[in-house]
């Protein structure tokens, strides 16, 4: 049986993007993934846009109250049923081959977390630029992060009782809370990277 992947959605007036977003994890080749979808109170037609799509691994929530986006993402994790979490804001998009590109560290388990490179997409010029092509050894990595940082949140996949034995993100962040949990993690545990590169 494969290992269930809990997708973290997190969603605050995200129409514009959401259709490709969930297109994408659709698209996945690993079929044993659920979408944690967190509406973080949205206003406009985010939930009309994910009711238009019928699969039944795609479930939402809707926030109680609108909260900061680590809190948010604390919250959407206490969803997750998955052995493994995985993030993707609702303005990003994966490769088909995002999660099955993994599959050697879902059956390494001395591995605790795996991230990939990544491209940033200049919607005006059409352009796509590659976040980095360094490649790391794997293993513990916290010196060469703590000065050459280049862990994109949508590129994480982590052992959920990983995250939640690091305390989860530090709801007080408004914008590294991230990067906060990435090094928390880092200093403490084994990593792999999986280059995906097109």
């Amino acid at each position: 049986m494969k290992n269930l992947i809990s997708i973290i959605v997190n969603c605050y007036n995200g129409e514009k993007y959401l259709k490709d977003n969930i297109t994408s994890v659709l698209n996945q080749k690993y079929s044993n993934w659920e979408m944690i979808f967190w509406d973080n109170q949205s206003s406009d037609n985010s939930k009309k846009l994910f009711d238009s799509f019928s699969d039944k691994r795609l479930k939402y929530f809707y926030a109680e109250k609108h909260t900061t986006l680590y809190k948010a993402r604390n919250l959407a994790c206490e969803k997750a049923s998955g052995e493994y979490v995985a993030f993707l804001d609702c303005d990003d998009l994966w490769y088909d081959n995002f999660l099955s590109s993994r599959i050697n560290f879902f059956e390494n388990k001395n591995f605790d977390y795996s991230y990939s490179n990544a491209y940033y997409y200049f919607e005006k010029t059409k352009r796509k630029v590659l976040l980095t092509q360094k490649e790391l050894e794997n293993g513990q990595i916290y010196d060469f992060l703590a000065h050459d940082y280049l862990v994109t949140i949508s590129s994480l996949v982590l052992k959920k009782n990983i995250f939640d034995e690091i305390s989860k993100f530090n709801s007080d962040y408004n914008i590294i809370g991230d990067f906060d949990l990435v090094m928390k993690i880092s200093k403490k545990k084994m990593h792999m990277r999986y280059k995906t590169l097109y």
